[in-house]
């Protein structure tokens, strides 16, 4: 059977019937797909009473992200899901995070190795300092003052890492910088301004002539870090505990079907709508409405997934 969008909503209709659900999401694009495939089942679903309410955070703001745990929990959702980097989920469902007055148990899976494929300079820029590849880039910027802007602050630091004094991390991307190419403040100019973003940001990139892609090439060492590898935190009430295997085993069928969907073409396009829906009241200067409702969320999963890491 050919897997498409409407499939996936189908099979968690099918496996969370009657569930009250909340999900703690990041705004990239392969973590969205879940939140709105939920949305959808919800929807589809309302004869079998499903509850799904989703709440977006900061990837890098793990502060926030356990403060959105421990206020989520208490309430006693049927279960609570939470997409984030693997050392962070097993850090939770290992047991070193303790939810005030929840009776929860907590489980990972993983679910995808990202792939950052480019970063991008301003190409009067490239040209000023002879950028035309990935280590010129390195070399460039190893030597001169660069600020790097970025939305996925802990994998910046992990591929940009050892550079020193010449380095600076703008963390959370403003795209109407982005859109007005005013990439410093008048009293800090950098000599090489570096975009090191997510998914449907570096869609958005790519659309923007006065920026260079460069390539990172896909061997390089720095992305077998873990730091890389997405899981998916699903967190139990009393009540679903029982169910554990089943309700797993459906995430993990659900992970499968995602990707082989957009292998296979489909092109999720009420999927981009869905979220698109449910980002523009809160973000609405941020980039997701021009690239996903446009068709481009299976391009966005395609480049950037690495596979389905082992469960290990």
């Amino acid at each position: 059977m050919t897997i498409d969008e409407m499939s996936l909503v189908e099979l968690l209709s099918d496996a969370f019937a009657g569930m009250s659900i909340k999900i703690l999401v990041p705004r990239f694009a392969n973590t969205l797909c879940l939140a709105a495939h939920l949305r959808m089942a919800s929807d589809y679903g309302r004869r079998k009473s499903m509850s799904v309410e989703i709440r977006f955070i900061d990837w890098d703001d793990r502060l926030s992200t356990s403060e959105a745990i421990q206020a989520t929990v208490p309430s006693e959702p049927d279960m609570c899901l939470l997409y984030a980097s693997r050392q962070y989920c097993r850090h939770v469902a290992n047991g070193s995070f303790e939810a005030d007055n929840a009776n929860i148990v907590s489980h990972s899976l993983p679910f995808s190795r990202f792939l950052p494929r480019y970063f991008f300079v301003p190409k009067h820029e490239c040209v000023e300092h002879g950028i035309r590849d990935f280590e010129s880039a390195y070399q460039v910027i190893r030597n001169k003052e660069t600020f790097v802007y970025t939305d996925h602050n802990s994998l910046a630091q992990r591929m940009f890492r050892g550079f020193g004094d010449n380095l600076a991390l703008i963390s959370g991307t403003d795209w109407n910088m982005l859109q007005n190419q005013r990439f410093y403040s008048q009293d800090v100019k950098p000599q090489v301004n570096l975009f090191f973003v997510s998914a449907p940001a570096t869609a958005e990139c790519m659309r923007r002539e006065t920026l260079q892609p460069i390539e990172i090439p896909a061997s390089d060492k720095r992305l077998s870090s873990d730091e890389f590898i997405t899981e998916l935190l699903v967190m139990l009430g009393p009540q679903t505990q029982c169910r554990a295997s089943v309700i797993l085993d459906a995430f993990s069928e659900y992970h499968r079907g995602l990707f082989s969907a957009v292998e296979n073409g489909s092109a999720l396009h009420v999927t981009g709508r869905c979220i698109s829906s449910a980002l523009a009241p809160r973000f609405p200067d941020f980039a997701y409405a021009v690239c996903l409702d446009s068709g481009q969320l299976t391009s966005c999963l395609l480049r950037h997934h690495g596979g389905i890491p082992n469960d290990s």
